[in-house]
Order: structure tokens, then sequence, then C-alpha cells
């Protein structure tokens, strides 16, 4: 299953538990109770950042470099330069290396 249905289903399902105990349809709520369920989208923006910095970082921190792929664009650049030098375009890397 791909995961953007699946969290929006589970985004549409916890919206109508939170406004069924903010709307009071499900059970009355004491006051403190009201000021806690009225604080739980605050809350979950909170936890969503924070799972997003943290995701970030252990992504950044698991980078693995690709070899492979750094010698293939080397050669493809190598080869663009060949082919610019073919052109009459060759004194444009003589200056760069100036």
């Amino acid at each position: 299953m791909k995961s953007g249905p699946l969290y929006l289903g589970v985004l549409t399902a916890s919206a109508a538990v939170w406004l069924a105990l903010y709307l009071e349809l499900a059970i009355p709520l004491s006051p403190s109770g009201q000021q806690v369920v009225s604080a739980l989208p605050c809350l979950a923006l909170i936890w969503f950042g924070c799972w997003s910095l943290g995701t970030i970082s252990l992504n950044l921190i698991r980078l693995r470099e690709c070899t492979d792929a750094a010698v293939e664009l080397r050669e493809q650049i190598a080869a663009a330069r060949n082919d610019l030098r073919a052109r009459g375009l060759g004194d444009i890397f003589d200056a760069d290396a100036k």
C-alpha cells in the first residue's frame, strides 16, 4: 500500500476523533480535559516537526557516498570538455585553470 493514502486515512481518523472530543459529542469533558483536547493539534504539530527533523538528521548521518556515480559524472564532464574543445571552445577551460 502506498503511504499517501495510509497517512491520509490516519489523519482523517485522528481529526474525526479530535473533533468529536472537542465538540463533546462522545463524552462530556471537565474544563481541564477540554484544555488538553484544545492543545492536541498544537502538540501534534510539534511532534510532527520533531519527527521530521529526526528523520532528516538520521538520513544525513547515514548518507553514503556514491563513488560509482561520481566516477561516471567525472567521465561525462571529461567527454563534454573534449566535445567543446573539438568545437573550438577549449580556451574556456584553459582560462579556468589559471
